[in-house]
């Protein structure tokens, strides 16, 4: 299997979230720069919108003049596209319950 360069981007955009959470659990100290805010939920929102389009599909047609819009899952995407779109779903929703729960003040 070759390289991807979609593939090694997603990785690279997935990169910034990954740090900041295992820097979280493993007790390291990251550059301020890497771990960002923009950075870290750009690069989650980028990677999944490169590779969304390579599972999902969307089709709009005409049938008896009404516009009828579907939305198609085709799971055929590759393995590593499945992967990126995974983690970056898993990465965002570590991130926002996390801060969920530190910002949380019960009433």
């Amino acid at each position: 299997m070759k390289n991807d360069s979609k593939t090694l981007a997603g990785l690279a955009l997935l990169l910034p979230a990954g740090t900041l959470c295992l820097s979280g659990l493993l007790r390291f100290d990251v550059p301020p720069a890497l771990i960002h805010p923009a950075l870290v939920f750009g690069g989650l929102l980028a990677a999944l919108a490169i590779h969304l389009p390579r599972v999902v599909g969307v089709a709009a047609r005409r049938e008896g003049g009404v516009l009828l819009g579907e939305v198609r899952l085709r799971f055929e995407g590759r393995l590593p596209n499945l992967a990126i779109i995974a983690a970056s779903l898993l990465l965002t929703g570590v991130l926002l319950s996390y801060l969920f729960v530190e910002n949380f003040q019960p009433r």
